[in-house]
């Protein structure tokens, strides 16, 4: 297995963040996300189900490559909490693989409404702030890029598919998911602050400085404790403005 990986150790020069790399990327690949997204706006039912399934088992087989790759041939067989799979992007490998088969149709659709909305503002999001999908191995960077695409992916056709329902109530509970998340990120900071060497930092919370565009600045300026709810809040309007978005697109569909 360790031959396997540093087999694919493939190097290059690290693309330069907004450089002609990250943004033809970018756009292609945000692109055919969309589009893929488009030609399964009919899929209703198991079906959808199906696609949540797969998209679920591809992210979880990459994330292990990523992290037996970065343990191995990165890090020396040191493992750095930093790569924990618990960021915001990383939670939909997990509700991809339980939501399909949920009986509990309200959980089901706070989960559906969560990817929808918290999911798709993450894809997005990163390509704004890009560099850490940015790496001088070329699997990593590609890992990264077509993480993102699958997330940009699953937000649009779940909501394409209706199954990331409009309805407030689905996105009131689908914000507290988000919340418990976010106390799950915290504790998590906390509690392997120390073993980590203070540098572990999931959801971007604290106490560690953030290294995100604006809410770095915020965290240095007056601390991870102001940052943290400004953070969270201002995630929550992002996707409470993909709902909007959202409505007003099944609103025309209607009026047509």
């Amino acid at each position: 297995m360790k031959a396997f990986l540093e087999w694919t150790a493939w190097q290059t020069a690290r693309p330069q963040p907004y450089g002609p790399f990250h943004i033809i990327c970018a756009v292609l690949g945000i692109a055919a996300a969309v589009a893929c997204a488009y030609g399964m706006r009919d899929f209703r039912g198991k079906r959808t189900d199906r696609v949540v399934l797969c998209a679920g088992c591809f992210l979880l087989l990459t994330e292990i490559y990523k992290q037996l790759f970065l343990y191995y041939v990165v890090n020396n067989g040191i493992y750095k909490f930093w790569y924990l799979p618990f960021q915001l992007c990383s939670i939909p490998m997990y509700l991809c693989l339980i939501a399909p088969f949920l009986s509990n149709s309200a959980l089901k659709s706070a989960i559906y409404m969560f990817m929808s909305t918290f999911t798709l503002v993450s894809g997005i999001v990163v390509f704004v702030d890009p560099p850490g999908m940015l790496h001088s191995y070329i699997t990593l960077t590609a890992h990264s890029f077509l993480w993102h695409f699958i997330l940009i992916f699953l937000g649009v056709f779940l909501t394409l598919a209706r199954r990331g329902s409009t309805q407030k109530h689905d996105f009131r509970h689908a914000v507290y998911l988000y919340l418990g998340l976010c106390a799950v990120a915290l504790a998590l900071n906390f509690v392997l602050w120390d073993v980590s060497g203070k540098n572990i930092n999931m959801f971007y919370l604290g106490p560690m400085k953030s290294q995100q565009l604006v809410f770095g600045y915020i965290a240095e300026r007056w601390g991870w404790y102001v940052n943290t709810p400004i953070f969270i809040a201002s995630t929550i309007l992002g996707a409470f403005i993909c709902l909007k978005i959202s409505n007003v697109k099944f609103k025309r569909s209607g009026a047509r």
